[in-house]
């Protein structure tokens, strides 16, 4: 998927300001950024985009879109392009005032599907409710648009936090669903792993949320060292789960449960082996168009022989689980999570190729050393 780059230290810093319009219009405008370099300008750095882009690919209206440009301007975070710039670059209309280009998005973020049948991010979070019936009464003094805006800047964060190699989606550190594993037996000349998610569902680190929802302005540099870590109010807490469970309903984001090497809890250097499930059907469960995963492959050719997975909704009232023969016990389930619309970095095309060779190795290694039961 085609993607643009832009500055999450520039997004955060036009998110203190606490206006969802904001950062989705300067998102528009960085995403019609040219990807090379103009009249002395480096790539991303100047927009053809406009009043009409934000308020067809955001969804704000007209007069809306005009009031973000003018707040982006006057805040220094956009700049008229200049009659040289211009006649160097013809589609220049603005030049864009960015931080280190450290956030590669796809274009998806901003741009629905041609033929209307995706909507984009910003058109899926400008469409759902705001406030998760869960949470409704607790977030009730919380504006529309800040409440809108903290989905966004987690939907951001996780992007930020995302290492497809490493650990097959967001990293563990960040947010993860926990997976329980039972029993370990051997089976088939492998090991079965039996296991269970925990039903608490999804737990979040509290750097990752305040991350995702404190607004204040950064730490500088030379001070991190010395500032101790702030701890999360009640009201920011609930407004991250919010924000997650936001994300979540609206199909950003899915889980994939995975094979690391160690449980990552306690350890930031526990790594991706292999995907094992994809926890969603567009994504990969049961289709070959989506991500690799090793039960794909094993239901493909081998039926139930060498895995089995019972979905949260199935016929028989049983709870989620899933078993799946491996060559050994070494390792920890992880469930973790990735976002829908991805970018086709390096990183994503080294991954596929990762999966592709670690699953063929691992089923072949299993199928060899089955043995009839």
């Amino acid at each position: 998927m085609s993607y643009f780059k832009t500055s999450s230290a520039t997004l955060k810093r036009i998110a203190q300001a606490g206006r969802y319009e904001d950062a989705a219009g300067f998102l528009v405008l960085a995403r019609h950024a040219s990807g090379l370099p103009h009249a002395g300008f480096e790539p991303y750095k100047l927009s053809g985009a406009g009043v009409n882009s934000i308020h067809e690919k955001a969804g704000l209206s007209e007069e809306t879109a005009r009031g973000v440009i003018q707040r982006l301007q006057e805040q220094g975070f956009i700049r008229a392009a200049s009659v040289e710039t211009k006649k160097a670059f013809f589609h220049a209309r603005w030049e864009i005032v960015q931080d280190e280009l450290d956030l590669d998005l796809p274009h998806a973020l901003t741009d629905s599907s041609k033929d209307g049948s995706t909507d984009s991010a910003l058109r899926r979070l400008k469409k759902h409710r705001i406030a998760m019936p869960g949470y409704a009464k607790q977030l009730e003094k919380i504006s529309d648009t800040e409440l809108r805006l903290d989905a966004l800047m987690t939907l951001l964060a996780i992007y930020s936090h995302t290492a497809m190699c490493d650990f097959g989606g967001i990293s563990p550190r960040c947010v993860l669903r926990t997976w329980e594993v039972k029993s370990q037996t051997p089976k088939l000349g492998g090991i079965r792993w039996g296991a269970e998610p925990n039903h608490q569902s999804v737990s979040a680190y509290d750097s990752f949320m305040a991350e995702c929802v404190d607004r204040s302005p950064p730490v500088p540099a030379w001070a991190k060292k010395q500032a101790k870590p702030k701890e999360l109010t009640d009201e920011q807490k609930t407004r991250f789960w919010n924000a997650w469970h936001t994300i979540q309903e609206t199909g950003l984001v899915y889980e994939a449960v995975a094979l690391y090497d160690t449980a990552p809890h306690g350890n930031d250097k526990a790594r991706l082996q292999l995907t094992l499930r994809v926890n969603d059907y567009h994504a990969g469960a049961a289709t070959k168009k989506g991500d690799p995963s090793l039960l794909r492959e094993m239901e493909t050719l081998h039926g139930a022989r060498f895995a089995f997975y019972t979905p949260v909704v199935n016929d028989r009232s049983e709870p989620e689980a899933m078993w799946v023969i491996l060559p050994d016990k070494r390792g920890a389930l992880v469930g973790v999570w990735r976002p829908r619309f991805r970018a086709s970095t390096q990183d994503a095309g080294r991954w596929i190729e990762q999966e592709n060779k670690r699953i063929e190795a691992t089923l072949t290694a299993i199928e060899m050393a089955a043995v009839e039961e």
